[in-house]
């Protein structure tokens, strides 16, 4: 009998443990699939917005912007995470991007050198070379990273999470891939 009640709580035990596990989130970014951890387990809602066509503002390139973004939680979210955590939810956000140049330039070739220059460290990011700035604002840290996935396409990385809570997580596990169009 205290064998079944052993294992009843250990059940039980674990099945509140394992919604606070931190999840890897996926999600499809135009003709992207996009997968990554940011090893919290706070809840988040991330939206997927519908792709935007643009271009320049020389109008020498057009382009298409996919993009992400951590909403806020609604107030009954709020009040949950709040009683399960034990503390407010974070208020921080995160968007990704991703902007597809629709040229037959090489826009890698043109816009790393520039892209660099401007950055404040060189960082390796879904296994390719990026940067990555950081901005100190009154109450946060803003945080931007920006990689070429392939020619003409371009990610990036805008985040409010702290360094060591959310951010670091989120650019050493992105990994960012065109889905086969012929699958």
């Amino acid at each position: 009998m205290k064998k079944i009640y052993l294992i009843m709580s250990l059940i039980i035990s674990s099945s509140l443990i394992m919604p606070t596990i931190a999840e890897q989130e996926n999600f499809i970014l135009g003709p992207y699939a996009v997968s990554f951890d940011m090893g919290i387990d706070e809840l988040m809602n991330w939206v997927v917005s519908e792709p935007i066509n643009s271009e320049s503002m020389d109008g020498s390139l057009t382009f298409t912007k996919y993009s992400a973004t951590v909403a806020m939680l609604t107030e009954s979210q709020f009040y949950s995470e709040l009683k399960r955590l034990g503390h407010t939810p974070s208020s921080d956000t995160a968007i990704i991007n991703i902007i597809q140049y629709n040229s037959t330039r090489d826009e890698s070739a043109n816009g790393t050198k520039t892209m660099i220059q401007s950055a404040t460290s060189k960082r390796t990011i879904d296994g390719r070379n990026g940067t990555i700035g950081s901005s100190k604002r009154d109450t946060f840290t803003l945080y931007v990273a920006d990689w070429w996935v392939e020619n003409n396409t371009i990610a990036s990385v805008i985040s409010t999470y702290p360094w060591d809570e959310g951010t670091l997580s989120l650019l050493k596990t992105i990994h960012i891939e065109k889905i086969n169009a012929t699958a």
